[in-house]
């Protein structure tokens, strides 16, 4: 790979925008596509969207071209509101499965680093931890609180962005 498409990868990376790299095998040729493309080499759009949707990377033949479609999507993340006692069981199953998990809780007494080793923890209000641009379509949203003044925030802004996942444990 070039060192220009690792740089442009690792910028897409930390802005958390998926891509597809589309790499001729037999000039070497690669190519960066991102979601909304209009830049794919004929006969391949299909397996560029295919590799969109499912984050899978595979050989297509086009010809005589061979063509390795390779995904690059940001890791998916995980807020939980509240580092409540569910939590401390949630975060290692999201963990295991591949999620970014991070636990925000304004209550310092239970957003602890004793009862959440390694975990990305803010003990901020979830209006003020989370910024809109946090919360994309790789992004999942769980309310664990039992608090209107903690989760109703946090649910309002994931409600307003493209989230995969809102969840809440329920209300008294």
């Amino acid at each position: 790979m070039k060192r220009s498409t690792i740089e442009a990868l690792n910028d897409f990376r930390a802005r958390r925008i998926s891509v597809v790299v589309v790499k001729n095998l037999q000039t070497g040729a690669e190519l960066i596509v991102e979601e909304r493309h209009d830049n794919v080499p004929n006969g391949l759009a299909e397996a560029v969207d295919e590799a969109f949707r499912t984050n899978k990377s595979r050989i297509i033949e086009t010809g005589e071209n061979a063509w390795f479609v390779q995904s690059y999507a940001p890791v998916p993340r995980l807020f939980v509101i509240g580092a409540v006692h569910v939590t401390q069981h949630l975060v290692p199953f999201a963990d295991a499965a591949g999620y970014d998990p991070v636990v925000i809780d304004p209550r310092t007494a239970f957003a602890t680093e004793e009862r959440f080793k390694g975990v990305n923890l803010i003990a901020e209000w979830p209006q003020d931890a989370l910024k809109p641009e946090m919360l994309d379509a790789r992004s999942g949203v769980v309310a664990l609180t039992h608090d209107p003044k903690i989760d109703d925030p946090a649910l309002e802004l994931a409600l307003e962005a493209p989230c995969f996942y809102i969840g809440a444990l329920g209300s008294r």
